[in-house]
């Protein structure tokens, strides 16, 4: 029985990242494309890991917290939410954002952060 894209997304973004990469490899294609927060394109899984590596060492208690999914076509999902993590001193962040993913064959092919719906959605009206 397949998967619907939302329910992999949802998947996804039930993990916590404490643990990297935990059960996302599983969730994600081999070739993955990741469009970050800080505007920098990884690939693969190598190319998360450095994301990882290189982003969120000194956070802790990282994990997704999820207002909305919805399904875009057959392919893509929209995702409101927000990241919710701890710095070293323990303070809490909280980093809104949009995220739009596409996903094929019960994997996550490519990922976008975007800041804002308005970018959000035109990324969608590209695809």
């Amino acid at each position: 029985m397949s998967r619907e894209p939302i329910e992999i997304i949802r998947n996804l973004g039930a993990q916590s990242l404490d643990n990297f990469p935990g059960d996302i490899f599983s969730l994600v294609a081999e070739d993955v494309v990741f469009l970050a927060f800080d505007g920098h394109l990884y690939i693969g899984y190598e190319g998360l890991a450095l994301f990882f590596d290189h982003n969120l060492r000194d956070w802790r208690n990282i994990h997704f917290r999820t207002e909305f999914s919805r399904a875009v076509g057959e392919e893509w999902v929209l995702t409101k939410g927000d990241v919710v993590h701890e710095d070293r001193d323990g303070a809490e962040h909280v980093q809104p954002g949009y995220w739009v993913a596409r996903v094929l064959e019960e994997k996550v092919v490519s990922v976008m952060y975007l800041r804002t719906q308005e970018e959000a959605l035109v990324a969608l009206e590209g695809e």
